[in-house]
């Protein structure tokens, strides 16, 4: 019974969490990781949590960011990470708590994903090592423990979670839990992390006509590529929207300055060197020294991987292909590719395309495993090498430190982030304003104003005279202005970029209030397709029979 346990994979993905436990344990406490953007990461968890439900079905507009001149946050940042967030809040009623446990999640979830994929590959024990070095690897600790970037961080769950129901998909004709298991991946991906999407979901096609081409799979390639397709439609309520409407944003922000590709390559030393390269931002790009050379040691047998089995062989061509290509992509050489592919400037720092290299040779690693014929000493390998990466790991990279200070939290939230400024703004605010509602010109009576939800206002206003009145809110499409019922366009022609606009005269009652747009329409009859799709397609069983049709 003990022995059968062992061997089960509920013992492998226990074992994959304690062996991650080094690494989360600090995570249980009250306090936040000290990190480059962990501040930015608590304020969209609290936006998400204090907006929701108030006003805003989905949560897209901060109102009270860049000193109460709102910002369209959640309309342009991915939300899932801070939705989990504020789900373990409501369990903790502590928000930097509820964060740390949402890492926690995200951290433990990469490695069972990591095992899961790798083991149809490399067996039980070629799985473990890809899921410990994946878990282990520099740049996953890195970006969570220096950079605080919880997004980008998370992501890393979804990668072999999607490639897996592709597989599955592919090889063995999946099924129910297969195609969910895809699609709730892409629709999580997409909601996590913009640029890791745009990074991830081309390789998730590209293997798919990998499987089609080299182990002839195309009696399924169509219902594989429903994965992406229908999870891409569920979440065409966030995408769509935000790729529409980033024109109304200035997007020099996002390419320009500290974001600027130009100045964010890296070398092969600083990839590959074994000794610790932290830079004055406490970073390093090193991808480790131990799966540096296991993916030499691996490639260098890799006839014999071929003999002992054609599929395992172009596998590990694959993914040595995509871990080359992204390795040559964080390198200057690779500027011209840079420059001519404008699509590329949105990564913003090409050294972000380790989270591909990483990806890539934790899998290759785990090849290590298939080619130890004898079980006993297969066993101890992988248990001495695993005992190595965490030890060496835990010397060699930084480690976690947490600040609990509150008044900086408020000063992050009245400073805003200026990622996703609306164009309209050129002469940005140097503090909050005194109320809503101001006179610009003209003469009346401004009765006091009164809050309906924190994006909706209402006043009585008693011109005198024609005049004009404005909202002390940037303007965003989304914004609307009703004098006596009736809606009246904003004049943006302001340099401040907030909501004007011209009251005849007489006694009104005027409202103003953070509404939708066409497009945030259509994506939310996309996204409800997509879920008809997905409740259809899981009805319909013919499509899921267990094995491959004639």
């Amino acid at each position: 019974m003990l022995n059968k346990f062992l061997k089960s994979t509920f013992a492998y993905l226990v074992l994959i969490l304690l062996l991650s436990f080094p690494l989360f344990k600090s995570f249980y406490n009250p306090n936040l990781i000290n990190a480059h953007d962990s501040m930015a990461g608590l304020i969209r968890a609290l936006s998400m949590d204090r907006y929701m439900g108030h006003g805003q079905g989905l949560v897209r507009w901060s109102p009270d960011v860049n000193w109460g001149y709102g910002y369209p946050m959640f309309n342009f940042y991915p939300p899932f990470f801070s939705f989990i967030s504020v789900l373990f809040f409501h369990l903790t009623h502590q928000m930097i708590l509820a964060i740390d446990w949402a890492c926690i999640l995200f951290w433990g979830l990469s490695g069972i994903g990591m095992f899961l994929f790798a083991r149809e590959y490399w067996g039980n024990e070629g799985g473990l090592l890809s899921a410990v070095l994946y878990v282990y690897a520099p740049y996953h600790i890195i970006d969570l423990y220096v950079r605080g970037a919880f997004a980008e961080f998370s992501s890393f769950a979804f990668f072999p979670f999607i490639l897996l129901s592709i597989l599955l998909m592919c090889r063995k004709g999946g099924g129910l839990g297969a195609f969910l298991l895809g699609v709730i991946s892409v629709f999580g991906l997409s909601l996590t992390h913009n640029i890791m999407s745009m990074l991830f979901l081309p390789l998730a096609a590209v293997y798919m006509l990998y499987l089609y081409i080299f182990e002839n799979r195309s009696a399924w390639i169509f219902k594989s590529a429903g994965i992406i397709a229908i999870g891409l439609m569920m979440s065409s309520f966030f995408w769509l929207p935000a790729l529409v409407e980033k024109q109304y944003l200035t997007l020099s922000y996002l390419t320009f300055m500290r974001y600027d590709f130009h100045k964010n390559f890296i070398t092969l030393g600083e990839l590959f060197w074994p000794l610790n390269n932290f830079n004055v931002d406490n970073m390093s790009f090193k991808v480790g020294i131990i799966p540096t050379l296991l993916c030499v040691a691996t490639l260098c047998r890799l006839p014999k991987i071929f003999k002992l089995n054609k599929q395992l062989g172009w596998g590990f061509i694959f993914f040595l292909v995509n871990g080359l290509l992204a390795v040559f992509l964080t390198l200057s050489n690779s500027l011209f590719l840079w420059e001519h592919i404008k699509l590329l400037s949105f990564i913003q720092f090409p050294w972000r395309i380790l989270t591909v290299i990483v990806f890539s040779m934790s899998f290759l690693c785990g090849s290590a495993a298939i080619l130890i014929q004898n079980p006993r000493i297969k066993v101890f390998s992988v248990a001495a090498v695993i005992l190595l990466v965490i030890t060496f790991s835990l010397k060699s990279n930084p480690q976690p430190t947490f600040i609990n200070d509150v008044q900086r939290v408020e000063d992050f939230l009245a400073l805003g982030e200026g990622e996703y400024t609306p164009k309209w703004v050129v002469i940005p605010p140097n503090g909050p304003p005194d109320r809503k509602f101001d006179v610009f010109s003209g003469e009346g009576r401004l009765a006091p104003e009164k809050m309906i939800n924190p994006v909706h206002y209402v006043t009585k206003f008693l011109a005198l005279q024609p005049s004009s009145l404005y909202f002390n809110s940037f303007y965003f499409p989304g914004w609307q202005v009703l004098i006596d019922g009736q809606p009246t366009d904003p004049h943006l022609d302001n340099p401040y970029g907030l909501i004007l606009f011209n009251v005849p005269y007489g006694d009104h009652d005027i409202q103003v209030f953070f509404g939708t747009t066409p497009i945030r329409i259509t994506g939310m009859i996309f996204s409800v397709i997509g879920l008809i799709l997905l409740i259809g397609v899981l009805f319909w069983k013919e499509m899921y029979a267990t094995s491959l049709p004639d």
